[in-house]
């Protein structure tokens, strides 16, 4: 296996998609959580969750290769996520999975990217026991993915594939505003780009490990 890892790369990917600088952390990808379906059991405990996460991906990535990004003059590559989670209310730890899309900006650069250039599948585990059992706004996933190029596009002959890691940032209130708790214990408030209706967004930072080709 080729580890993928870039550090520091939070900084450029989320100014990329942002327009700002946020605290650096190391991560291949930093997504944002904008829908959130949750469905109850029969004795009203948490079931499963359904979500949408869209952000960036770095470019030098298994997902946003670098010849791309210099063909194209990306900053980054967007992702879209589509996820179900299944956190055991006692334990908060459960199966995770879902797909993603990666795309690209089309013609009209003012509107989000809807070129979608390279589809793939995740599965894994999801762990909010720090949420559910210590009051703690954070949580952690891993598991695989993989991916395929489109047919027609760019990337159509590329291929990805391997495990990933990732920790969720729950935001809460601080100081009367939206916040995240880094790892290192300090509180960061969420800046307004993070915020959706005024309101805050989970942030989920992922590392790559890719299997060689």
């Amino acid at each position: 296996m080729s580890r993928v890892r870039i550090l520091g790369l939070l900084t450029i990917v989320v100014a990329a998609v942002c327009g700002y600088v946020s605290p650096v952390v190391a991560a291949d990808a930093v997504i944002y959580e904008v829908t959130e379906s949750v469905r109850v059991g029969k004795t009203k405990g948490f079931k499963s969750s359904k979500a949408t996460l869209t952000g960036a991906v770095a470019v030098g990535t298994a997902l946003c290769p670098a010849w791309l990004a210099t063909q194209l003059n990306l900053q980054a590559c967007t992702i879209i996520v589509r996820a179900l989670g299944r956190a055991d209310d006692a334990t908060g730890v459960g199966p995770a999975s879902g797909d993603f899309d990666i795309a690209i900006q089309d013609a009209n650069t003012v509107d989000g990217a809807e070129l979608v250039v390279m589809k793939g599948d995740i599965s894994g585990t999801i762990d909010l026991s720090p949420a559910f059992t210590k009051d703690q706004p954070l949580g952690s996933i891993t598991g695989r993915f993989s991916a395929s190029g489109v047919r027609g596009t760019p990337m159509a002959n590329e291929r990805a594939s391997g495990n990933f890691t990732g920790t969720f940032r729950i935001p809460f209130r601080h100081e009367g505003k939206p916040a995240y708790l880094l790892d290192d214990g300090s509180v960061v408030k969420a800046h307004p780009d993070e915020l959706l209706f005024g309101q805050g967004m989970v942030r989920l930072e992922v590392s790559f490990v890719t299997q060689p080709r």
